[in-house]
Parts: C-alpha cells; sequence; structure tokens
C-alpha cells in the first residue's frame, strides 16, 4: 500500500457527492450518483423542454454516460439562452463543467464555471440567485478538489456554507460541510476532517434517511477507522458513539460497526449504487483488517502463530468487492473494486511464499487466482478506455503494482520452483511481457497529460511507478532515469509524502547496481529517504491510514535496509556505527509515533552518550539490531573527561563521580581513551532470534520451577548472553562498568536481560541493568526543591459482572502492597476511577506515580491499558488525562510504577505498549513486569524496592535498587526461580532519584 490509497479511496467517495448536489440538489459534491429527485427548477415559468433535457441528462451522468449528459446539457443551455434565462442557464453550465470533467476535458469544464459565474454576475441580488450560486460554487469546488487544488476547494466550500446557513437551508448547510471535510481529508488533515464531518452527522440525526445521511456515514466509517478513538477534544464524537453504539470498540470495530449502517440505510433507500458504494467502502475496511491481521501473525511468537484470521480477512474483502462489482451501474467502481480485489489476493499469494507456507501458497494461487488472472489484460483495456480524470490515473497507477507484485512472485517462484511447481509452470509468466510493454506506453501517456493538466502529484506517482515497473523487470539505467525525474517533480511540490518512496526506490536500484558510497551511492539516496520520513512523521503517524497498517512493508524497511549497508562491512567504520545507531533511534522513533498515532519528541542518541559520559562513567550501552541475515551488537562505552586527581574540583567528570554511588571509573585516569563505539555480529536470521526467545518466555512463565526447570531456563538464555555480552565481557572489567543499558531490537524485548546466563551466574549478579528506548529518555536534571511525593493507585478486587473487568482475577495483596508505599495520597478499588486519577494527577506535583493493577502492554494500542475501578484506560486515553497536567506542572514524573500489569502474550512487540504508557505519562523512568507475576512476591517485591529507593543510607540509582532486590529474591528459597524476579524492568533513566 502507499500514500496514493488514500486518495484512490476518497476519490470514489468524492464522485458519489458530486450528484447529490451537481444534479439538482441544493447541496454537496462527494459521495456516487445517487440522486433520484428532479432538479430544482427556481425560475416562475419552467420551461418543459429545459427540464426534461436537463433531467434525461440526469440520467445518462448518474449512470455514468457522461458524453450523452454533457450533449443534452449543451442543448439545454441553449434553449435557455434563447430564452433568456440567465439563472437556470448559470445553474446548467455548472452542470456542464461536471460532466466535461469526467469526460477529462478540463479547459472546457473551467470554461463552463467561467460562464456560469458570469451569468450569475449581472443578475440582481435575490434568494434564487443565491441558491443558484450557492449550487455553482459547490461543483466549481468539486473542480477544484478533481485538478488537485483541495485547499482551493475547501475555501470555496466554507463560501458555500456562509451561503446556506444566510439562506437557513439546514441540508445545503449539512453537505457543505461533508465537502469540507472531503476536501481536508484530500489535505491530509484528517483530524480536522473527522471534526467538520461528526458536526454534520450530529445535525443529520433529526433529518429523515437520505442519500445525504448514507454519505455522512460512509465517510465517517473511513475516517473513524484512522482517528475515532484519539479524538477526545471532539464534542460531537461522545453523542455519536452512544447513537452508534461504539463504547468499547477498537477503531477498526467501530468503522465495521458505521459502515455496516450505512450499508443497511442504503439497502433500506432501494438505491443499487449506493448499495454498491456500501460495499466497496466494506471491502477497503477488510483490507485494513487483512494489513492489521498480518501485522498481529507477524509480531506474534513462532508457536503462537495462526494464520487462519490474515485469510480469512481477505476472502471477506473478496467477497465485498465482488457484491460492489456485481450491484454497480457507475462504470469505474467495477474496476476500482476489482484493482482493489486483486492487490489483496496478490499481495497475500507474495506474503504466503515469503513465509514459506508452500503448500498454503499453491492452495491460494489455484483457488483464489488462477481464475482471476485472465481478466488482467481485461481490466488494462477498460482503463485505457476511460477518459482520463484524477480515478483512470489512480487506476492505471494500481494496475502498475499489480504487474510489481506479480513479477515480484514470479521472482520468488523461481528461486523456489521445486516448492511450488503449479505457480512455477503457470502460463501468465508467458504473458508478463506484453502486459508489461502496454502498460509503459500508457503510464507515458498518463505521465503526459498529467502534466498538462499540472497535476503534479499525479505525474509524479506515475512516473515512480514507471520507474518500479522498470526496477522489476532489471532495466535499471531506465528505472533510475525515470526514478530521478519522479523525485525531482516530488520535491519542486514539496511533496514529501511520496517523495520518500522514490528516493528509497533510487536506493535500491544504486544498491542493484553496486554503487553503495559516496555522494550519489546507495547509502545517500537512503538516507535522503530517511531525512524526509523524518520531516514528515508526525503526518505519518497521525494523518495517513494506510501507513498505520502497513508500516512494517512501507516505512521500517526503508531504516533496516540502510542499517543493513551501513554494516555490511566486517569492520565499520566509527563514522558509519555512529550513522547506524541513529538510525536505529530515528526507526524506534518512528514505531512508537506509528503505534502511538502521535508524535513524540525527537530521538537523540548523543544525549545517551552524554549521560553515559557525564552523569554514568560506571555504565555500557548496548544497542542490538536485527536485520535479515544476522544480528548486528554495538557497544557504547563511557568516554570521561581526563583529569590527573580524581578529587580534582575543576574535573566535571570528578563532581559527578562524587554525586554517584559508584566508585571511580579506572579508565578516568588513564591517558588513553576507548572506542566510541565498538561492534560484533552474530550470524542469525530474525526467526533464529524469535524461536530463542520464544523458547526462553515459555520457560519463564512455566508454572514447574524446580531446579530442573531452572537448569532449562539457564541453557537457553546462555546463548543470548553470548550474542550480546560475552564479546564485550573484557571492556566491562577494565572499565569498571557495573551498568548495562541495552537498547534492544525486535522480539529480544520481550524477554528480561537479567535472566541471561554466563555458565556461573545470571547477568543481574554482575550488573544493574536497564532498558531504554530513546525517544522517552530524558536529560537528568536537579529536582526542584519540594520532597518526593507519591501517588499511588490500587485495585485489589474486580467486579465479575462488569465487562471490562472480566477475564481478570483479585489481587488480595495490593492493599498489602500499597500500605508499604511511602505514598502521600491513596486511591483503592472504587475510589480508583479514570475521574479521580486526572483529578489527583493534576492536583499536585508528585515525583512517583504508582499503580498496583491489572494492566497489558500489547502493540496494538487498543489492547494496551491499565484497569481502573470504572474502566481500562487505554494508552492514549492516559495521555489526554495529562496532556492538562504538562501545563500546570512541567515537570516530569521521576518515577512510574505499574506493578501487575504484563505484556500480551506472544507479542514480540508487546513492549511498544510499555513503551508508550511510559511516553504519555511524561516519565523519566518506569517499572513494569514482562509478565503477570505472584501476587504475594510481587508485594515482597515493591516493599524491598521502595526501601532501596528511598531509605538508603547513599543514593543509589534506579537500576541498582532493582539489581540489589532481585539479588537478594536468588537468596530467597522461595523465590529463587526467575519467574519472581526476572520479569520487574526499568525502561528510561537509570540514575538516582536523587541528582547529586
Amino acid at each position: 500500500m502507499t500514500i496514493m490509497n488514500l486518495f484512490f479511496k476518497y476519490g470514489l467517495i468524492g464522485f458519489c457527492l458530486t450528484l447529490l448536489i451537481g444534479l439538482g440538489q441544493p447541496y454537496l459534491i462527494g459521495q456516487s450518483a445517487l440522486s433520484s429527485e428532479l432538479p430544482r427548477i427556481l425560475s416562475q415559468s419552467p420551461i418543459v423542454d429545459s427540464n426534461t433535457l436537463i433531467e434525461q441528462g440526469q440520467g445518462y451522468y448518474k449512470n455514468g454516460q457522461f458524453t450523452e449528459a454533457v450533449s443534452l446539457w449543451k442543448k439545454a443551455v441553449s434553449q435557455l439562452a434563447d430564452q433568456g434565462n440567465q439563472l437556470q442557464q448559470a445553474r446548467v453550465l455548472s452542470y456542464l463543467a461536471l460532466g466535461f470533467q469526467e469526460l477529462g476535458k478540463w479547459q472546457e469544464a473551467k470554461d463552463a464555471i467561467a460562464k456560469s459565474f458570469n451569468q450569475l454576475q449581472s443578475l440582481p441580488n435575490s434568494p434564487e440567485k443565491s441558491l443558484i450560486l450557492a449550487q455553482v460554487l459547490n461543483n466549481q469546488g468539486h473542480l477544484q478538489l478533481s485538478l488537485g487544488n483541495p485547499a482551493d476547494a475547501l475555501k470555496t466550500w466554507e463560501k458555500v456554507h456562509r451561503l446556506y446557513t444566510r439562506l437557513e437551508d439546514e441540508i445545503g448547510s449539512i453537505g457543505s460541510l461533508i465537502n469540507q471535510a472531503q476536501a481536508l481529508q484530500n489535505l491530509g488533515q484528517l483530524r480536522e476532517a473527522f471534526k467538520t464531518l461528526t458536526q454534520a452527522t450530529l445535525h443529520l440525526q433529526s433529518q429523515p434517511d437520505s442519500l445525504l445521511k448514507f454519505t455522512a456515514w460512509s465517510n465517517l466509517g473511513e475516517l473513524v477507522r484512522v482517528v475515532g478513538n484519539s479524538n477526545y477534544s471532539d464534542p460531537n464524537w461522545s453523542p455519536l458513539k452512544q447513537y452508534f453504539k461504539l463504547e468499547n470498540l477498537t477503531n477498526l470495530e467501530q468503522s465495521k460497526q458505521l459502515l455496516d449502517k450505512s450499508l443497511t440505510l442504503a439497502q433500506k433507500l432501494e438505491n443499487p449504487q449506493a448499495i454498491a458504494e456500501a460495499y466497496f467502502q466494506l471491502g477497503n475496511w477488510a483490507k485494513d483488517t487483512y494489513y492489521h491481521q498480518r501485522s498481529l501473525y507477524e509480531r506474534t511468537r513462532p508457536s503462537l502463530q495462526n494464520i487462519k484470521p490474515v485469510l480469512d480477512a481477505v476472502t471477506q474483502a473478496t467477497d465485498y468487492y465482488q457484491q460492489a462489482i456485481t450491484l454497480s451501474n457507475y462504470p469505474l467502481l467495477p474496476i476500482q473494486s476489482q484493482l482493489n480485489d486483486f492487490s489483496i489476493l496478490l499481495n497475500t499469494q507474495h506474503w504466503l511464499l515469503k513465509q514459506h507456507y508452500w503448500s498454503k501458497a499453491q492452495t491460494w494461487w489455484q483457488e483464489k487466482l488462477v481464475s482471476q488472472l485472465p481478466n488482467l489484460s481485461q481490466i488494462q483495456a477498460k482503463i485505457t478506455n476511460f477518459p482520463l480524470n484524477h480515478t483512470t490515473i489512480d487506476c492505471q497507477i494500481r494496475f502498475s503494482q499489480l504487474l510489481v507484485t506479480l513479477n515480484q512472485i514470479q521472482q520468488t517462484v523461481s528461486q523456489d520452483k521445486a516448492q511450488v511447481p503449479n505457480i512455477y509452470r503457470h502460463s501468465v509468466w508467458t504473458q508478463l511481457d506484453s502486459l508489461f510493454t502496454t502498460t509503459f506506453a500508457k503510464n507515458q501517456q498518463i505521465i503526459q497529460q498529467s502534466h498538462a493538466l499540472e497535476d503534479r502529484r499525479s505525474e509524479a506517482y506515475a512516473t515512480g511507478i514507471s520507474g518500479k515497473l522498470y526496477e522489476s523487470t532489471r532495466n535499471l539505467d531506465n528505472a533510475q532515469a525515470l526514478t530521478n525525474q519522479a523525485i525531482q517533480i516530488s520535491q519542486s511540490i514539496q511533496a514529501w509524502d511520496i517523495a520518500y518512496q522514490w528516493q528509497w526506490q533510487l536506493g535500491r536500484l544504486r544498491k542493484a547496481q553496486g554503487n553503495i558510497d559516496g555522494e550519489f551511492g546507495a547509502i545517500a539516496a537512503y538516507q535522503a529517504a530517511v531525512n524526509t520520513l523524518n520531516t514528515i512523521r508526525q503526518d505519518l503517524a497521525t494523518l495517513n491510514p494506510d501507513v498505520r497498517f502497513s508500516f512494517r512493508d512501507e516505512v521500517e524497511p526503508i531504516y533496516r535496509e540502510l542499517i543493513d549497508l551501513l554494516l555490511r562491512e566486517e569492520t565499520p567504520s566509527p563514522k558509519k556505527l555512529i550513522q547506524a545507531r541513529e538510525v536505529l533511534a530515528q526507526l524506534q522513533l518512528a514505531e512508537l509515533e506509528n503505534y502511538l498515532q502521535e508524535a513524540c519528541a525527537s530521538s537523540d542518541p548523543a544525549l545517551i552518550d552524554q549521560i553515559v559520559d557525564e552523569h554514568a562513567p560506571n555504565t555500557a550501552v548496548i544497542y542490538t539490531i536485527l536485520l535479515d541475515d544476522r544480528l548486528e551488537v554495538i557497544l557504547k562505552l563511557p568516554q570521561p573527561s581526563s583529569c590527573n586527581d580524581i578529587n580534582d574540583d575543576n574535573c566535571q567528570h570528578c563532581r559527578d563521580v562524587a554525586c554517584n554511588v559508584s566508585t571511580p571509573n579506572p579508565s578516568h585516569l588513564k591517558s588513553e581513551t576507548n572506542p566510541p563505539l565498538q561492534h560484533h555480529r552474530v550470524k542469525l536470521s530474525p526467526r533464529q532470534v524469535e524461536e530463542t526467545v520464544d523458547q526462553l518466555r515459555t520457560q519463564l512463565t512455566n508454572p514447574q520451577r524446580t531446579s530442573r526447570y531452572r537448569q532449562a531456563i539457564q541453557n537457553t538464555s546462555q546463548p543470548i548472553y553470548n550474542w550480546l555480552v560475552a564479546p564485550f565481557e573484557s571492556q566491562f572489567k577494565a572499565n569498571g562498568i557495573n551498568t548495562l543499558v541495552f537498547v534492544l531490537d525486535g522480539a529480544l524485548q520481550t524477554v528480561p536481560m537479567a535472566v541471561l546466563w554466563d555458565g556461573n551466574q545470571y547477568l543481574v549478579q554482575k550488573y544493574a541493568i536497564a532498558l531504554n528506548r530513546e525517544p522517552q529518555l530524558l536529560a537528568p536534571v536537579p529536582l526542584s526543591q519540594y520532597p518526593l511525593q507519591t501517588l499511588a493507585f490500587g485495585l485489589s478486587q474486580v467486579r465479575s459482572d462488569f465487562a471490562p473487568h472480566q477475564s481478570f482475577q483479585s489481587l488480595a495483596n495490593v492493599e498489602a502492597e500499597l500500605s508499604q508505599i511511602p505514598s502521600d495520597v491513596t486511591l483503592l478499588n472504587d475510589e480508583f476511577t479514570s475521574q479521580a486519577l486526572q483529578n489527583q494527577i493534576n492536583a499536585r506535583p508528585f515525583s512517583i506515580v504508582h499503580f498496583a493493577t491489572h494492566g497489558q502492554f500489547s502493540s496494538n494500542p487498543n489492547e494496551t491499558f491499565i484497569l481502573a475501578w470504572d474502566k481500562r484506560i487505554q494508552v492514549n486515553e492516559l495521555s489526554h488525562y495529562l496532556k492538562s497536567r504538562e501545563e500546570s506542572l512541567p515537570d516530569p514524573i521521576e518515577l512510574l510504577v505499574l506493578s501487575a500489569c504484563q505484556t500480551a502474550n506472544g507479542d514480540n512487540r508487546a513492549t511498544l505498549g510499555l513503551a508508550g504508557i511510559a511516553v504519555r505519562a511524561g516519565a523519566r523512568s518506569t517499572i513494569a513486569t514482562l509478565w503477570e507475576v505472584n501476587d504475594k512476591s510481587t508485594t515482597a517485591f515493591i516493599q524491598l524496592l521502595y526501601q532501596q529507593l528511598t531509605n538508603s543510607t547513599e543514593p543509589m540509582s534506579k537500576a541498582e535498587a532493582i539489581q540489589q532486590v532481585q539479588k537478594k529474591f536468588l537468596k530467597n528459597p522461595n523465590y529463587k526461580h526467575p519467574y519472581y524476579w526476572a520479569p520487574f524492568v526499568l525502561i528510561g533513566n537509570w540514575l538516582s532519584l536523587f541528582q547529586g
């Protein structure tokens, strides 16, 4: 999927609303040929012949017979001119503009709109003129939108809204709001579009059922998928959620509910085209569900993966698209449905092959694709025969992408032909050359026509996709020439959302040519793509629905492929090590923002260096990077300033050491320094890492906790120790390292590093340990003058009859746990509500916030929450509660403790949820558990932890405090099994609560 899909989806909606307003209704442009009512003729002396011509033209237009519609409307304009009826002539001229634009006759469309306005200018003001002016402006807005000028369209529809409001025409006013939402969608301002659309939808609730209401519901179903659960500031959203029964549903579930209701409404109105449109939108919903299910599958532990939901979503999408094809009387809708259907079927085929599901891949090919493949040539011919407009350009680009995917399937099959002989021997491969030749020619035509239309975005897409076609056929010279051209066009119009795609493509092409380094090498092109992504990452995270579900396909590979190039040599240069680490930090930030659907503070790897060098001279940082064929490990050692005397008051390092727990770093007194970054490589695939981690996680949570099972944990964790730590042990000893900070990648994030076994002891017995995701690292600063204050929440009871509490057990020891915490305010059970949390967290500056309640961290934000008495507080909702705190109490929370939460079972990226909660809380540090821990042992652990943090005779880092408690548990016969002590992890700033 690409960002172009956003316009592909919404383009059809735009056509649907066109007919509601353009053909005689006093409202809008935006959802499909749906109106069957006669046009409103306001002349006191209606002319039957003109009225008949207009009505017949409307019928042709609704059926996609635009040439016939234009012919009739031309005759109507001529008749009205002969009669001197300038008012109605102006209106029908605006209809002509709609017809011309559907025929791709853009200059004629512009001329018709201009003539329409000229007719109105000479007429005296009257309610009738104002109403016609609103209709003409409405159609002008549609023309502006179709010409790629959504900003102008938005301004035009704002004028329309003011006109209808002044005329007290509620339906027209509502329709203009829906049109504004359409323009905002095309501008990428989806949150603003959502607010505008909810306003219109709320006003429509008191209106009778109509095609306008169908349009609003259908559009809202599309938008709520992206922004529904995060739009707490929208006053219209709460009553709409109640009306549509959307409470406690995820975004996708809410979207499905709204689209189902729009389908039911279309069926009630007995409008075949509206029904077809509803099925098309449901097909798009199912397509997004497929990507969502596929993402869930890919981040699930291997032993728990289930492919059935992925394939079921594709089947559902196909069923919906077939309904749209059958029912539609608008000629482009079946082609759009076929293209979307083909896209998801081929995408799934390629994915099954990449996952090495050979048997399923052959079955899928035989059952889903063999009967469809002959239609490719027919689809191509139909697209070629359609008049040029944005929809046909989108269709041609989509068709080109289909050929790219089909070619990728052929290449994959050729490499594994013995595994999939039926696919390898299929006759379709002999037809590819012909399809490619025709498509190249059509793309060149579209490039030229888009340029003539001054539609630079379409020109950039058509040029870039042609380059991608050449790339897939290994014609690298032509591919590179077109890709460079697409980059130049994208940059000239500042279309960064598409520029990065072609910069990535250029990087792949240069890599394929063996051109890696230098100003014009692959690394430079990849870096340009990453830089572009970094400038638009907020828009990608919050505004683009496609990227949200396809992040691992469309965004993440750019970062990883760049890291792969930077670290391809056996001994990468220090410069490339630094650059690779920076790209890793940018990837983690982009991943977190994609998860949260909201921008975070910028990531700065240098901040960790600064903290280590200036504040933590006994700390080393270990970065891990999982690539397709290997695990890369980068080590950061402290680089202290040089001085000759540990008691030198002029040395910042000496002053910092005096403030910290650790003894002076021996290397501090040496004249020589260590390399800033060191490197180690392990030849492992991500799958091998996942399988080892999966086995260790299973062993750690196994209810059998005898010495034999502890031995199994040690045997499984020792290879991970050998990958990450063993190569650097001598460095740690030489530099007096006592704390390790891990910046982990992929599945490695789901197991505690404390449990790694070196053959004699656990890692935690030698080092204090912390985890970090750099976007949330906050620099150490002196605490404010007020003493440490703690706010504690607990839930010892669960309400078995309350849906949000179901599947959870009571936590009998929570009250005992909270009694051991030196808290200033404690809220337990029915006192711990979402409102009480919001009130208390904004009431005073708390240093520590402690939650002793159930919770879950998941790679799905809808499944990341903490459990309160009245609801599940989701990660984005917690962010909403904390926003006002940031304004009144800018100091961050020093420590967030989540003592009874756990990562979602089997989720390899569940710590995204943990990082998300930490970021949302604005906490310097977070202590949490990776799995559901014994209630009694948790109470004992938390009691000892707070004693270490607040009652120690000397300042102790947070990492060392956890280490001390874990070492005490190891000496306790009842709790020595890693199940009890290993799940407690520290994320974020690992230093002391007391700075200096």
